[in-house]
């Protein structure tokens, strides 16, 4: 029975925030063995070799990142950070890929398969936890909304709640609910929230703690008040961070 050959160390992926990337360097490492090289210097620099010499392709893939290490044949080693796509073409682009090299790729595809899942995993937590914390602050500021209605003495009609929301959208988002559903293809009678992401999320999140933070203790003379409010929370958080550290004044 034959050996089955698998890849003896854990391959490192390098994550940078939704970006999945490896090193050069790190394929050198795992097909060093299969590899007519004696260094895992050598066998990166071959890899590099491959992808300058068809370096537009790799380009159409995604940015090609270069970058310098000091360890290997005692002074600085350019290496190179693929994406899965590029990472793919790198080993089309390779001759006489031996079954050693052959299963480590097959390795690699599942390794990238397993990091995206857990990258979605964690957006998935992170989304369902902005759309709860949303339904509680979108009740809070329906109140809030309900409040004012009732004091400038103005009917409850669904329309208005509508209107709300749609302020909402067009103060965080820059865009109206028909658009949403347009650009999304949000179904017809489908809660928008739902179809938005946890960074959207967050951000009409914070708008709206804003606001409700903005009247506790406070009368509401009219509804227009709160809409404002609305697109002036929404100005505030839109502040480059430059602005908020390099202009802010000297506390004393």
């Amino acid at each position: 029975m034959s050996k089955q050959l698998t890849t003896a160390q854990p391959i490192n992926i390098i994550v940078n925030a939704n970006l999945l990337q490896i090193s050069t360097l790190e394929i050198a490492q795992h097909i060093l063995a299969g590899s007519k090289q004696k260094t895992v210097g050598a066998v990166n620099k071959d890899l590099v070799k491959i992808i300058k010499s068809h370096l537009d392709g790799f380009k159409e893939l995604g940015q090609v990142g270069f970058q310098t290490h000091p360890v290997y044949q005692g002074g600085d080693t350019e290496y190179i950070l693929l994406n899965e796509p590029q990472t793919n073409l790198l080993f089309m682009s390779m001759r006489n890929i031996n079954p050693l090299v052959w299963r480590f790729k097959l390795d690699l595809i599942k390794r990238f398969d397993e990091m995206k899942r857990f990258i979605q995993g964690q957006h998935n937590a992170e989304w369902i936890a902005e759309r709860a914390t949303g339904k509680i602050y979108t009740k809070h500021i329906g109140e809030l909304f309900t409040k004012a209605l009732d004091v400038c003495g103005k009917s409850h009609k669904p329309s208005r709640y509508i209107n709300l929301q749609q302020t909402i959208y067009k103060a965080v988002l820059g865009k109206t609910a028909q658009l949403l559903r347009k650009e999304r293809d949000i179904p017809k009678g489908a809660i928008i929230r739902n179809f938005l992401t946890a960074s959207e999320l967050e951000d009409i999140n914070a708008v709206q703690k804003i606001v409700e933070r903005a009247f506790i203790g406070r009368s509401i003379d009219n509804d227009e008040q709160l809409t404002t409010a609305i697109y002036n929370a929404a100005n505030a958080i839109k502040i480059p961070f430059e602005a908020l550290i390099f202009n802010s004044r000297e506390v004393a």
